[in-house]
């Protein structure tokens, strides 16, 4: 009952948007289409570690599709990869306003939250991709962060072996 309600949730969201608003216009189809193209040229950007040119394919997604929580998310990863956290964060915010189930940019924010030292914050997003996921056999961002949180952990780091007590 719980996964049906939540199937029926989701439908609504996707729906209510396009009930509220009049049909795409041929200008805003092919606006999105191009930004799908960008987002492609970006993800091969990304394979390559190229994150400039990754970076700049998103920008012009973004452009093209501003409500698209995937290329806020990956905006997100590539600032983030470029070491720019704070800038991170704001994308990764910005998905999760388009799409609070973003299981992705739940992921990909707890890890920034490692990164600046706050595995609480961190946490915060793994029991949201624990709820977002639950009935899913498998959810690899939930694993993913799972997996991040406990190599974080500074007594697993192995810290405390090189002091003397």
């Amino acid at each position: 009952m719980k996964n049906l309600l939540r199937a029926s949730c989701a439908s609504l969201a996707i729906l209510l948007p396009a009930l509220s608003h009049s049909a795409a216009t041929e200008g805003q189809i092919q606006a999105v289409a191009a930004a799908r193209v960008d987002y492609d040229v970006a993800q091969q950007a990304i394979k390559r570690e190229d994150w400039t040119a990754a970076l700049a394919a998103l920008k012009s997604a973004e452009r093209n599709d501003p409500q698209s929580a995937d290329v806020q998310n990956m905006l997100g990863y590539t600032t983030r990869q470029k070491g720019d956290l704070e800038g991170a964060l704001h994308y990764y915010e910005r998905a999760l306003e388009l799409n609070p189930f973003h299981r992705g940019a739940h992921e990909y924010m707890g890890q920034a939250y490692l990164l600046k030292g706050l595995p609480e914050k961190a946490k915060e997003h793994l029991a949201k991709l624990e709820e977002i996921c639950s009935g899913l056999d498998k959810c690899p961002e939930r694993e993913s962060l799972k997996r991040a949180i406990a190599d974080w952990d500074p007594w697993k780091r192995g810290s405390r072996a090189t002091k003397s007590y």
